[in-house]
């Protein structure tokens, strides 16, 4: 009888496990997800608010000159820092989820095989 609880709960413990790394695969795609739509939000915000800066400056009759050039480049860099170290944040958070995810696969396939063979052996 012990033997058939042993394979029992291994089972449950299993299916436990495997749900976790289906639960976390999930996040990790939806987290990619977002940060793609995030990063494509950015970008056209961007895009949008240069062209705008360049409407105005038209309207002004102020040409597109050096400085202006100079203005538009700056922004468009600290647009893209700020994606740079969100996507940077990102992949740290994608790396702490699968680490999270190995050490749990880890720590549950070892607690099976200890749980298994201890009522297996007695």
């Amino acid at each position: 009888m012990g033997a058939v609880t042993a394979g029992v709960s291994a089972g449950l413990a299993a299916k436990s496990l495997l749900d976790a790394r289906k639960k976390n695969k999930k996040d990790m795609e939806r987290m990619q997800q977002e940060q793609i739509k995030k990063n494509k939000t950015r970008k056209n915000l961007l895009d949008e608010q240069l062209a705008s800066q360049r409407a105005n400056m038209g309207a002004m009759g102020i040409g597109y000159s050096g400085s202006s050039a100079a203005v538009s480049q700056r922004k468009a860099k600290e647009a893209y820092d700020d994606i740079d170290e969100n996507n940077k944040a990102y992949g740290e958070q994608i790396d702490e989820l699968g680490r999270k995810s190995r050490e749990d696969m880890f720590r549950g396939t070892m607690g099976i095989a200890m749980d298994v063979s201890g009522k297996t052996i007695k």
